[in-house]
């Protein structure tokens, strides 16, 4: 997969996904990500590169469980929320935006965003990636 952006204060990108790269499962759907990412509109880092470790430490829980996009202006979106704006970045995937942005799948969005997360070692099964390092 190439190795993840080395983030630092002067080099935050304006969409940046930031997602735990020990976690075979998440690498796999980054993976997925970029290959659709035709434009190349997002950049990518792994929590638990330096930087983050270092100067974030208040996020570190919370990325244990949901991958985070920080879109410009620095503003934080979590878990499903990240991904339906990464969804309007994708070409292949902008016919499911509109769904994504109905008044109940910010709801139903989290909760199997969730789901998935909790199962993400038995999800890597059908990703043919090897086990979740969390």
């Amino acid at each position: 997969m190439g190795k993840a952006m080395k983030v630092t204060e002067n080099n935050l990108p304006q969409r940046l996904v930031v997602y735990d790269g020990s976690c075979k499962f998440c690498i796999t759907i980054v993976k997925i990500v970029k290959f659709l990412d035709f434009f190349k509109s997002l950049k990518y880092a792994n929590f638990r590169d330096s930087y983050f470790a270092r100067y974030h430490k208040e996020l570190l829980e919370r990325l244990e469980s949901e991958f985070l996009l920080i879109s410009p202006g620095n503003k934080m979106h979590w878990g499903f929320f990240a991904a339906r704006k990464i969804m309007a970045k994708l070409p292949l995937l902008w016919i499911l935006v509109p769904f994504a942005y109905l008044p109940f799948a910010g709801t139903l969005g989290t909760k199997a965003y969730a789901f998935v997360s909790k199962r993400r070692l038995y999800f890597s099964r059908f990703l043919r990636c090897e086990s979740c390092g969390t």
